[in-house]
């Protein structure tokens, strides 16, 4: 798998969402952005004077990354890829937890963690889009989705999949620190074009990339568009070329977001879902 740039960590850690673990109870091994269009999203690196006219676009970046690592909640709306599936996702987070929606191509489902607890409610469609190349059997999936059915999936902080792998955390802290690696990816930082976010004025600081995977060698862009008027925050992150593509949108900054665990008799524990949905014996 490709080293995780940090708009790839920041989708892994927001698609916390969809993931849990259809059959094994852990975040997914593998996650990227779905495909976003290059000439709506990727700024062109024409400088702009104002605003941060004194500062050079690493220092505007490490405005933004401060500014936003410092907010009580934030909303994060974007597009992921979920097993390599396509998800359009829509998180608010406080500083501990979060909770939110995501749509799938074929159904939708909430998501709530809180206390290192993800909780993950689908319909059926959800579920058995979710699980569809896990290599069950019609009958575990059919059984497995109506246990399901009407009730949360919990997955207790620290639960691994066979390969070690955890739910990612989702909260402020967690996505701040993603976004901060942005000071460390490989590339020249450049000032790129000022824009608008959300009815916000924002300067944009663009890093460029080559990597070769497979083979091939690929351009990686990741742009921030930080804002120029009020606090700093980062208020979009975007990354195209490479393996995968995509954009995030910040908002609601300082909102109050209040995250409450399901009722313990709608909940149903990943643990107990393994035996009944471990994969059939691959044909001999």
């Amino acid at each position: 798998m490709a080293p995780h740039t940090p708009l790839r960590t920041t989708t892994l850690r927001a698609a916390t969402v969809v993931c849990a673990v259809l059959v094994s109870g852990a975040a997914p091994a593998a996650l990227a952005y779905a495909q976003a269009p290059a000439a709506a999203e990727a700024p062109s690196p024409t400088p702009s004077p104002r605003p941060y006219s004194n500062l050079t676009p690493a220092q505007i970046a490490d405005k933004g990354i401060a500014a936003t690592k410092s907010a009580t909640s934030f909303r994060m709306t974007g597009h992921v890829m979920a097993h390599g599936r396509p998800a359009d996702i829509d998180v608010s987070l406080n500083q501990n937890d979060c909770a939110g929606t995501v749509k799938l191509r074929n159904g939708s489902g909430e998501v709530r963690q809180t206390g290192g607890t993800t909780y993950i409610k689908g319909d059926d469609a959800f579920w058995r889009t979710g699980m569809a190349g896990q290599r069950l059997s019609q009958e575990q999936m059919n059984s497995a989705i109506s246990r399901l059915h009407g009730r949360w999936l919990k997955i207790p902080a620290g639960m691994t999949d066979g390969h070690g792998m955890k739910m990612e955390q989702c909260n402020v802290t967690s996505i701040a620190a993603d976004l901060a690696k942005f000071k460390t990816e490989h590339g020249q930082a450049v000032r790129g074009p000022d824009g608008v976010v959300n009815n916000t004025p924002v300067a944009t600081v663009i890093k460029r990339n080559s990597v070769t995977a497979r083979g091939r060698t690929h351009e990686e862009t990741s742009t921030l568009s930080i804002a120029s008027k009020g606090t700093p925050y980062i208020l979009k992150a975007v990354r195209t070329g490479g393996t995968g593509t995509g954009s995030l949108v910040f908002s609601d900054f300082g909102k109050t977001v209040k995250v409450t665990a399901p009722p313990a008799d709608q909940t149903v524990d990943a643990s107990s879902m393994k035996m009944m949905m471990s994969p059939s014996p691959s044909p001999s």
